[in-house]
């Protein structure tokens, strides 16, 4: 059915905005046209067509028809699912019950969701997979209400985290890369007044702007009296072992157990202390480790304080390895990206804890301990939120 394999099969970009294939571009697709023709001897015979011929001087045009037709699939990205409101793991998503997933929040494994029973699914809720065989008996109203309108099978082209991860610390750190993501994370922020803790480290002031890229050590990290807004921190432990080298302890011992507005890019192990916070920032930790590198302790918070949606409170935490805190940590309006395995506690009280725009994405498990409630945020994803792709067939305008 192919005729001309150089004309008939091209990578081609898809708008996705205006429904147009184009030879310029990102190829993110795949035009292909088959034929049936007297060219490849392989001709659409008719049958009707052939009485109707016997009157008709063109015999030859109706007993043998001359056919084409075009297909296009794109890599584009998914419509029903938004990344910054939702739960994405490669391997296995488990929770366990009485948790309550709000309109619009999705949640999604390539590997399969399992649910106990009695979570609830409200309306335009998303649960996938890429086969709801792997449900079981559980993905029906009467084990989990609402969960069968919210289950469909797909598959989704998750992010590779530890690529997103290694391009966001470029982007923060090497001034030689440059990144709308980085700019765009800045762009509402400001340095601080007052930079006395930096000063008293050795520190000149002057030679600092929003986003400037300060590199200390470990104990110079955590010796200062505060961490002062606005900045790129590049903290660095000792590169393998255990032990107090290795470990940011963001808490009261240090003047910085409340982050806001700046960066911090580590290779330590990072815990959250019980009185520490964490508002409009982002925090990577690079360290690869058989055990959590990112850990927090009951108390601790992360996100906007107000439970709410604003933008200035945005947090981005990122891990090159597993993630494990209690539920209270993972308040709202942030995004939690781990290439490894996610651990979320159960609420520590009797009542439902509720996140407002909070997101998981992870390379490994994710297991989501009870009374947990999942509401969007419904912004737009930053440039910092992995991306949500499918390939689907797409019947673009410019295409007969």
């Amino acid at each position: 059915v192919i005729n001309d394999a150089d004309a008939d099969i091209l990578l081609v970009h898809y708008d996705d905005d205006t429904n147009t294939v184009s030879l310029g571009g990102t190829r993110n697709a795949v035009s292909v046209t088959v034929h049936r023709s007297t060219l490849n001897a392989n001709p659409v015979e008719t049958f009707l067509l052939k009485l109707a011929a016997l009157s008709n001087l063109d015999f030859a045009a109706l007993r043998r028809w001359n056919v084409a037709a075009t297909g296009v699939a794109a890599l584009v990205e998914t419509k029903r699912c938004n990344s910054p409101d939702g739960i994405y793991a490669k391997g296995q998503m488990t929770l366990t019950s009485q948790n309550a997933i709000g309109a619009g929040y999705c949640l999604h494994s390539q590997t399969e969701v399992w649910l106990p029973q009695q979570n609830s699914f409200g309306e335009r809720t998303g649960l996938s997979m890429p086969d709801l065989v792997d449900c079981g008996s559980k993905c029906v109203d009467s084990a989990n209400p609402g969960v069968e309108p919210a289950a469909f099978e797909r598959n989704l082209l998750l992010t590779d985290l530890g690529g997103h991860i290694a391009a966001t610390v470029a982007a923060f750190t090497d001034e030689s890369v440059t990144s709308t993501a980085e700019s765009d994370f800045w762009a509402s922020k400001a340095l601080d007044t007052d930079l006395q803790a930096l000063t008293d480290i050795g520190i000149d002031p002057d030679t600092l702007d929003t986003g400037s890229v300060v590199a200390l050590s470990q104990a110079q990290f955590t010796g200062l009296a505060r961490v002062p807004e606005g900045l790129t921190y590049a903290v660095t432990c000792t590169a393998n072992g255990t032990g107090p080298g290795t470990i940011v302890d963001i808490d009261s011992s240090f003047g910085g157990d409340q982050l806001e507005d700046i960066a911090l890019i580590t290779n330590c192990t990072v815990n959250f202390g019980a009185d520490a916070a964490v508002e409009g920032s982002l925090v990577v930790t690079t360290r690869v480790a058989n055990s959590a590198t990112l850990t927090a302790e009951s108390g601790a918070r992360a996100g906007d304080p107000s439970n709410g949606c604003a933008p200035g409170s945005k947090t981005y935490i990122m891990s090159a390895s597993d993630m494990s805190v209690p539920a209270d940590f993972t308040g709202s309006n942030i995004a939690f990206m781990v290439d490894a395995d996610v651990n979320v506690a159960a609420a520590s009280s009797s009542g439902t804890l509720t996140h407002n725009g909070t997101s998981i994405h992870a390379t490994g498990d994710v297991q989501i301990a009870a009374q947990h409630q999942f509401n969007p945020c419904n912004e737009e994803p930053s440039g910092l939120m992995p991306k949500l792709r499918v390939i689907r067939h797409v019947a673009p305008a410019n295409v007969s």
